[in-house]
């Protein structure tokens, strides 16, 4: 017995089609191409859920109609939780797929819902926890941000984006000299955040009071990545207030 979803969808779908073509649309062209791309997607729709009524728990089939369905996201992802259910290990990752994409959207409170599933899945989950950990920060819940982050770093001590994301969270929260540990620590080494860690540390230092060690920051930040124009603004500045 095909589900109450999928016969839900087809319905929706043929009634659509079926007012369109009773429109007497006369683009002859167009209207071939766009049967030659809906029909096949349909067929394919239907063959899942042909194939769902003898194995209601076939992990590819739910997989493929996630795929299929998107245009309807409640469906989508209720056959994308249904493939993961059935195979975690081979579609699991595709709940951080799923929450990045939200995160892209703007859509926080979904990209919360499957990056949680995902770290239910696999605790150690080295992005979902930093994309959590950013949502978090950018919602102003900046304990929450960085107690998942604090997570994350048990499992990768050494990642590089937990440490920026820790020390900006830190720093939102008005632990300044907290934050300034974990830029101190990127600026250590050579990585993808060095160049922003510079200028965040100087910043750090400047509302310490501090403005010696923040000269000191920024200078090395220009001396480094001479084509970045916060260092020479930041030097400037320093010139007006001292």
């Amino acid at each position: 017995m095909r589900t109450f979803a999928g016969h839900e969808v087809l319905l929706t779908l043929y009634k659509d089609i079926s007012m369109w073509l009773c429109t007497w649309y006369v683009d002859l062209p167009a209207c071939s191409f766009s049967l030659s791309i809906i029909f096949p997607s349909l067929m394919a729709v239907e063959d899942c859920y042909r194939g769902l009524d003898k194995e209601p728990d076939n992990a590819d089939l739910h997989f493929t109609l996630y795929n299929l369905l998107k245009f309807n996201r409640t469906v989508s992802l209720f056959h994308l939780e249904k493939a993961v259910e059935n195979n975690q290990e081979k579609y699991g990752f595709f709940y951080f797929s799923a929450g990045s994409e939200f995160y892209n959207k703007g859509e926080l409170n979904q990209a919360k819902k499957y990056l949680w599933k995902s770290v239910e899945l696999n605790p150690s989950d080295r992005d979902a926890c930093a994309l959590l950990g950013e949502i978090y920060r950018k919602e102003n819940k900046f304990n929450t941000s960085v107690k998942i982050l604090k997570k994350g770093l048990k499992y990768y001590p050494d990642y590089p984006v937990y440490y920026i994301l820790m020390g900006t969270t830190l720093l939102n929260n008005g632990s300044i000299r907290q934050g300034l540990s974990y830029f101190l620590y990127l600026t250590e080494t050579d990585n993808e955040f060095t160049e922003l860690a510079l200028f965040k540390a100087g910043l750090c230092y400047l509302m310490l009071g501090l403005y010696d060690r923040a000269i000191e920051k920024w200078t090395q930040l220009s001396r480094k990545y001479p084509s970045n124009h916060r260092g020479p603004y930041a030097l400037e500045f320093m010139d007006k207030i001292k």
